[in-house]
């Protein structure tokens, strides 16, 4: 996939509300896609990126956001932003299955995931 396709979803990622999103917004401005850490052919794996400037974000974990999307075979497809030290730092993209994306989905396609908490020891996925 070419860095365009990444840096747009980075940018879909940035349209979401949460903790320390506006310093990111402006690191995005001096951001690049340097190389793959983990490549694979269909689009998957994780992405390094480098930032040139803008204050670090204050930020509740170190993996603050996550989307998700379908493949054309109808698996989830996950796509993780990563912050080290207040900056932007990867995007990991894989399916969930761990087979190969068929077709990559658009990344203004990519929905929100979050996690519930119902009680003191039970969760449930949410796609927004």
């Amino acid at each position: 996939m070419p860095d365009e396709f990444y840096k747009n979803l980075i940018k879909h990622m940035l349209d979401f509300d949460f903790q320390g999103r506006d310093n990111l917004k402006t690191q995005f401005a001096h951001m690049t896609v340097v190389h793959d850490v983990d490549n694979n052919q269909d689009g998957s794996g994780v992405r390094k990126i480098s930032v040139a400037g803008g204050d670090p974000a204050i930020v509740d974990s170190r993996q603050p956001i996550e989307l998700e999307s379908r493949d054309a075979d109808g698996i989830t497809i996950a796509a993780l932003l990563f912050v080290d030290d207040g900056k932007l730092h990867l995007i990991d993209i894989y399916k969930l299955d761990g087979s190969p994306i068929k077709k990559m989905p658009e990344p203004n396609s990519f929905k929100l995931t979050y996690w519930e908490k119902l009680d003191d020891s039970t969760q449930v996925r949410k796609v927004t």
